[in-house]
């Protein structure tokens, strides 16, 4: 396995020290506040009125399977769309090597 880097998530949010989170992203980056994204002009402007409000599809979701079988999904959000997408992406490689294991 290569570079450990110890995270702790939950079905809507991911917790990580500030160090780890600049290996993945570089060096004085930080996340961005979902608020300020939603506002005119910004990337995510109008997430706010879709489908209803009830669910809103954007990049930072990957689906965890075993053997075949879907066994859950991991959701990242809070930074930019490329850093949610690039960070779902190792969290569900390491899910893989850890379910190849089992």
């Amino acid at each position: 396995m290569g570079l450990a880097i110890p995270i702790e998530t939950s079905a809507r949010h991911i917790h990580m020290c500030q160090k780890d989170f600049e290996i993945l992203f570089g060096e004085g980056r930080t996340l961005t506040y979902k608020a300020e994204l939603s506002q005119p002009g910004q990337p995510l402007y109008g997430i706010q009125f879709t489908n209803g409000g009830r669910i809103v599809i954007f990049g930072g979701g990957e689906v965890l399977m075993q053997r075949g079988t879907i066994i859950g999904a991991l959701g990242v959000s809070g930074g930019t769309a490329q850093e949610d997408t690039r960070l779902a992406a190792y969290g569900r490689t390491i899910f893989e090597e850890v379910a190849a294991c089992l």
